[in-house]
Order: C-alpha cells, then structure tokens, then sequence
C-alpha cells in the first residue's frame, strides 16, 4: 500500500449508526402498515443515495399503498423521530480517530447523502465535528454517485492527494466499490462478525476492521 496522505470517511455506518437506524425504522414502519417487503431489499439499499433507495421502495412497496405515502408519511417520520430522542449515534471510537487523524492528515467526508441531511446528521449529534473535514463531497457534488468512482476521485482532487495514496474507509458494496474503483486504498468497517461485502471486493480492499483502532495499523 503506497503511502497515505489522507483519509477519507463514508458517513452512514462509518461514522453514525444511521444505516441501521433507518431499517429499524423501516422495518417498524412496514409492520405498522402492514406491508410485505422482501428482507433483500433492506440489505439492497445499504449505501443507496435517497433517489435510488425510494425507487427501491416504491417497487417493494407496488400496489400494496401509495410508495411516497409510506416513505413521507411513515418511514421518514419514524426515523427522524428516533434522531430527535437520541437514538442517532456515533460508531465507537469515530469520534477521537477523527480528531486524532486531522493532526496528521487533511480528511475528506464523502457520501451518498445530501448536504442538507449530513448537516442534520452532525447538528443533532457534535455540529463541531464537521471543521476537521478539509473536504466534504455529497451526492449534489457529483454526476454520479456511488458505486461510480467519482465521489472519491472528486475528494482526491480537491484536497490535492493522489488516488492511490488517500485512504478510504467505507462499510458498504457500493461505496467500496466506488473507493476500489477510484485506485483507492480501501478498509471495509464491518462492525458485525459477517462481512456484508461481495468476497471480490474484500480481496481488493486492503483490509477488514471491526473497530476504528485498528485504522492506526494501516497508516
């Protein structure tokens, strides 16, 4: 692995628990409504930006109710009631490899997300977080989000550092492959004991970590 001059985050499931809180609440809002949803399709929208994962419900969702009447009117209620009563957390550990890390290196945020929502995301939780990021690169940032390499090959660009030697660290197949894709570095946070992510991609990536202590091994 070439050397690193820079580290750049995914935000859901990186550094918030976000992902997993949004199929709480889906998952909550399917049985509220009384609704059939294939358990694919939760583990299909895992990384997917805000388009992709509401054409993925409307067709999930069919003719059993109006698509856009359960994601606005139930899901998306649901899981922002949820941030507001604190369930939105940081992933352990995020927290101080971030601040420690900016010491060292320029650090990139780039996600799937809008620029609306990652605001939201930090001013519920620690607004100041968001200064050790030099970069942040959103799905308005780009002509194409992932898994398309862009969103990394953009953050790159932008804090001046060669591909091959910024280090990304992601937790889902379509942002990994958009890491692997762009001559990234990439380590697959997998707080679970089974990795999620295609064993093609894992033997790209330069490595598998539980927990954000071990980044330290791979800089």
């Amino acid at each position: 692995m070439s050397e690193i001059a820079a580290v750049a985050f995914d935000k859901d499931g990186v550094i918030f628990n976000s992902e997993a809180l949004f199929a709480q609440a889906l998952r909550e809002a399917v049985k509220k409504c009384s609704l059939h949803f294939d358990e694919a399709v939760f583990r299909a929208m895992t990384g997917l930006n805000a388009e992709k994962s509401r054409l993925l419900i409307l067709e999930a969702v069919g003719k059993q109710m109006d698509g856009d009447e359960f994601i606005f009117e139930h899901w998306l209620p649901l899981f922002f009631r949820k941030v507001e009563e604190g369930g939105l957390e940081f992933c352990a550990g995020v927290e101080s490899l971030i601040e420690t890390l900016s010491e060292n290196f320029p650090l990139a945020l780039v996600t799937s997300d809008d620029y609306e929502h990652l605001l939201y995301s930090f001013n519920a939780t620690r607004p100041d977080l968001l200064r050790y990021f030099s970069v942040l690169v959103t799905v308005e940032d780009v002509q194409k989000a992932k898994p398309d390499p862009e969103p990394y090959e953009r953050a790159a660009v932008l804090l001046g550092v060669a591909n091959e030697k910024m280090l990304v660290i992601e937790d889902s197949e379509y942002g990994v492959c958009s890491a692997i894709e762009a001559g990234c570095p990439t380590l697959i946070y997998s707080a679970t004991e089974k990795c999620n992510i295609s064993q093609d991609l894992q033997n790209k990536a330069c490595g598998i970590i539980s927990s954000h202590r071990e980044v330290a091994k791979y800089i």
